[in-house]
């Protein structure tokens, strides 16, 4: 069995709440990296300076942690809602 299947298999098996933090730290995240796309991009205009690239880099950074506090977050509400 694959892994992604394994994932994917005890993703299906999470109680609704854990799921729900875990599909709204992916759309937090998924939004993040577009925000910093479009930062970026638009950092080589007229008006937009270094501080604009930075914040860009900075928020393009910003993803990982929020997975990470994600997961970590639907990992103890399972934990709650199993005991």
């Amino acid at each position: 069995m694959s892994v992604l299947t394994k994932i994917f298999k005890r993703a299906g098996e999470m109680c609704k709440q854990a799921a729900a933090v875990m599909k709204l730290t992916l759309v937090l995240s998924c939004m993040c990296c577009a925000a910093s796309i479009v930062m970026l991009i638009l950092s080589n205009g007229p008006g937009y300076s270094y501080d604009t690239y930075m914040v860009a880099i900075e928020l393009s950074k910003l993803p990982q942690a929020l997975l990470l506090v994600g997961v970590l977050g639907s990992a103890v509400v399972e934990d709650v809602r199993g005991n």
